[in-house]
């Protein structure tokens, strides 16, 4: 895979740094966008929570709970899990139907400063359609440093229904802790991941809640 640079502006300290990379991988064009923001425990959408008092920080927590329900929006909260023996499906054929995802990562506060590891994503449904990009950062741009929120533009990849797993893989000797990872695509339900752990070297590590069995049933029955 190669990665080529689009454009970059920043200063170092405590300046913003906006960077733009792109990728070509089996056709699939992967559009990288840094915004590099340090988060604070005071803001949340705009709103200092440590100005409001108890009463009304309650309200906005159970009214932003609310809404967070009835939107389209499904967190994953369960543990991640490794995957050792998952192998990435031939996904060749199925590039160029021109389905586009935008993937955003959020590293912990807690992960190392920055990080030269490769980092690899897949994420699919149960039935067998399937992203993959063998490497997300390029490790000259500052990609998933301490804090930072990163969002990659995937186009001209294959179609996933509802996303249904997700894993990621380090290699290296940095380490990397990621605290969520947010998928939007117009052919599937947005979908967040929540990890807050760090991810081991060398192995698929995230979430399965696929069931294989009701998309097997559905393929028998369309083949009858």
């Amino acid at each position: 895979m190669e990665i080529f640079r689009k454009e970059a502006s920043g200063m170092r300290g405590n300046e913003k740094t906006d960077v733009s990379l792109f990728a070509v991988y089996k056709g699939m064009r992967v559009e990288f966008i840094s915004h590099k923001t340090q988060k604070t425990k005071e803001s949340l959408s705009g709103f200092n929570l440590r100005k409001m008092s108890k009463g009304r920080a309650i309200t906005f927590l159970g009214l932003l709970a609310l809404l967070f329900s009835l939107s389209e929006c499904r967190p994953i909260n369960n543990l991640p899990q490794t995957f050792t023996s998952f192998k990435v499906k031939n996904t060749t054929q199925s590039v160029g139907r021109g389905c586009s995802y935008t993937v955003e990562i959020v590293t912990s506060c807690s992960s190392p400063r920055s990080t030269s590891d490769e980092i690899s994503l897949v994420f699919g449904d149960a039935y067998e359609n399937e992203v993959y990009i063998h490497r997300l950062n390029d490790p000259y741009s500052s990609t998933f440093d301490r804090c930072s929120q990163d969002t990659f533009d995937i186009s001209n990849g294959p179609c996933v229904n509802d996303i249904c797993y997700l894993y990621v893989k380090r290699s290296g000797y940095d380490g990397w802790k990621p605290e969520t990872i947010t998928v939007y695509g117009y052919s599937t339900r947005t979908i967040t991941f929540t990890y807050n752990h760090f991810v081991p070297d060398d192995v698929w590590y995230g979430f399965d809640f696929c069931d294989y069995s009701s998309s097997a049933v559905s393929a028998s029955s369309s083949t009858a």
